[in-house]
């Protein structure tokens, strides 16, 4: 699978379109464990890039299925990745792996990259994680 092809689609999809591109890139990933997280999650947050462009919140059983995914391959050694995964917790409301991110920032040993990224991303979400328009409102 082109895991870029995301990049090419436009910025305003129906929610229909986008589930059924969530439900292949997560068949495709969940299938397909050792290909590259970074390259999945790039592609991930091309699709919740523009689920956000939707104002409509992210079908329940594809949330879940990307926030089992994103604590799966959580890796606070890698900063881009970090970065990605905690924009997909913004994008789509990630409860779960938003718990994830909090309890990382007990760890004495993180990089002060990913140590600032993660303090940034619980300080803006913390009491509304689960409603990404709740600003907008």
């Amino acid at each position: 699978m082109d895991l870029y092809k995301y990049r090419d689609l436009p910025d305003y999809l129906s929610v229909t379109e986008l589930n059924s591109h969530f439900s292949d890139l997560l068949g495709y990933i969940e299938a397909n464990y050792a290909a590259s997280p970074l390259g999945k999650s790039e592609a991930l947050y091309e699709l919740a890039d523009r689920q956000f462009n939707t104002y409509e919140y992210l079908e329940e059983s594809l949330k879940e299925r990307i926030d089992s995914w994103v604590i799966s391959i959580w890796n606070i050694d890698n900063f881009k990745l970090i970065d990605n995964l905690l924009s997909l917790i913004a994008l789509l409301g990630l409860q779960k792996s938003f718990l994830t991110a909090k309890t990382s920032l007990a760890n004495t040993n993180l990089n002060p990259e990913v140590r600032t990224e993660l303090e940034d991303t619980v300080t803006e979400l913390e009491g509304n994680v689960s409603d990404p328009y709740s600003g907008f409102k």
